[in-house]
């Protein structure tokens, strides 16, 4: 085996978080695409996991950036700076001449594109590529994307969902929204806020989001305790909140989502919707867990739903099997 195939390395750049999967070693860098700078020097201080534990906790001489906003690159130095930090730190920086596949939304402008592949071959890739996320969502599930049958592929992901149709490697039909369960999260913080006094950070309406947040009837009412600071004494407190809560607080979100996926059924050309049909959707992303949300889609489509095995790691994981599948992926203009 040759060096070269020894380090082929897929990397998903998203609004929440980047994962980095390395051949041989699987995924080694799974944390929130998150960078802290000193205001002073402009020198990074953290990056990661690290970075986003400082939000809120740091002096003024400290700034915190995601570059990623709403699956669009908004500080290309930040984004460019956080990847060679990432790279580096799982040891890209003395691995020269590296193949480098990167996934990206169908929106992606070609500023965007190249900056993403600038930044990597800066980093001392050998060679860059680009896939649609819809695209290497469907590989890492198994399907042949060279095949002329149509696929819907549905990413519920933190900054953007996406909706769209993939057939012979390609997406002709495709639907985006500027949502996504970040905006669940700020929801939750808003809400608590305003109904309970209570104020709490994102951290802690993501795990409440999880452990009770639902779009669709349950047999059961679910309730979730959760923890912050008074905004009444200034103390510690805790209030509980419920599922039923959290679906009206959903709706218009949810609905934006079931919207997106019903104008993209209607755009989509008959002989596809025919595969389609039989296909049916499969529900990627950090949002394909949210309870219930599978069950709704089905409802208000009539179309079959399959959560990916790993939604959360599935677009990363498809773009490692699209570099084993490279020759024929250029080949056939996929990439």
């Amino acid at each position: 085996m040759s060096l070269i195939r020894s380090y082929d390395i897929a990397i998903d750049f998203g609004t929440s978080t980047t994962q980095v999967h390395i051949k041989g070693k699987g995924v080694t860098y799974n944390q929130p695409s998150c960078i802290a700078l000193s205001k002073e020097t402009g020198k990074v201080v953290a990056i990661g996991t690290r970075a986003k534990n400082m939000i809120g906790k740091v002096n003024d001489k400290i700034t915190i950036i995601q570059p990623v906003k709403n699956g669009t690159i908004e500080n290309i130095e930040a984004a460019r700076l956080l990847m060679k930090h990432i790279l580096d730190s799982i040891g890209f920086g003395t691995i020269k001449g590296s193949v480098v596949m990167l996934s990206i939304p169908c929106t992606h402008t070609e500023i965007e594109k190249r900056c993403l592949i600038d930044m990597v071959l800066h980093a001392g890739a050998r060679k860059a590529y680009i896939i649609k996320k819809p695209v290497a969502v469907a590989i890492g599930n198994g399907i042949n994307v060279s095949n002329p049958s149509a696929w819907m592929i549905v990413t519920i992901g933190a900054g953007i969902c996406e909706a769209a149709v993939v057939t012979l490697g390609t997406t002709p039909v495709f639907s985006t929204i500027k949502t996504g369960t970040d905006d669940l999260d700020f929801k939750i913080m808003k809400y608590v806020k305003e109904k309970h006094g209570l104020l709490i950070g994102k951290n802690t309406a993501e795990k409440a989001k999880m452990e009770v947040g639902n779009v669709f009837s349950l047999e059961s009412e679910m309730s979730a305790e959760i923890s912050g600071r008074s905004l009444h004494t200034a103390l510690p407190s805790k209030e509980t909140i419920t599922g039923e809560e959290m679906k009206d607080l959903f709706k218009e979100s949810v609905d934006e989502i079931i919207n997106m996926i019903k104008d993209l059924i209607s755009d989509t050309p008959p002989e596809l919707m025919q595969d389609i049909r039989q296909n049916g959707i499969i529900l990627d992303g950090g949002g394909a867990n949210l309870k219930g949300l599978g069950e709704l889609i089905v409802y208000e489509t009539g179309l079959k739903v399959t959560k990916s095995q790993e939604p959360e790691l599935s677009t990363v994981m498809g773009t490692a099997k699209a570099l084993n599948q490279l020759k024929i992926l250029i080949k056939t203009g996929i990439v």
